[in-house]
C-alpha cells in the first residue's frame, strides 16, 4: 500500500513542470511577442511608393480597379 502511495506521489511530481525552465520558456515567449510587435509598427508605419494595383485609378485590365468596380464580397487588401 506506501509502495503505491509512493508511486501516486512520484507521478503527480512529474505532472508539476520545474520552475525555472517555465520561467525561461515564458521569457523567450514575451521576447518574441515583443519582436513580432515591434515589427508590425513598423510596418504600419511604411507607405507604400506606388499605388497598388488593386486599388489604383489605372486601367488594369478587363475589369476596372476595386476601388471602381461595385458589388465587391470579402476583398482583402
Amino acid at each position: 500500500m506506501m509502495q503505491r502511495l509512493q508511486d501516486l506521489i512520484d507521478q503527480l511530481k512529474n505532472m508539476i513542470p520545474d520552475k525555472e525552465l517555465l520561467k525561461k520558456k515564458i521569457a523567450a515567449l514575451e521576447k518574441n511577442i515583443k519582436q513580432l510587435y515591434e515589427m508590425l509598427v513598423t510596418m504600419k508605419d511604411k507607405k507604400p511608393d506606388e499605388e497598388t494595383a488593386m486599388f489604383s485609378k489605372k486601367y488594369v485590365g478587363p475589369a476596372n480597379c476595386a476601388s471602381c468596380e461595385k458589388d465587391i464580397v470579402n476583398l482583402n487588401g
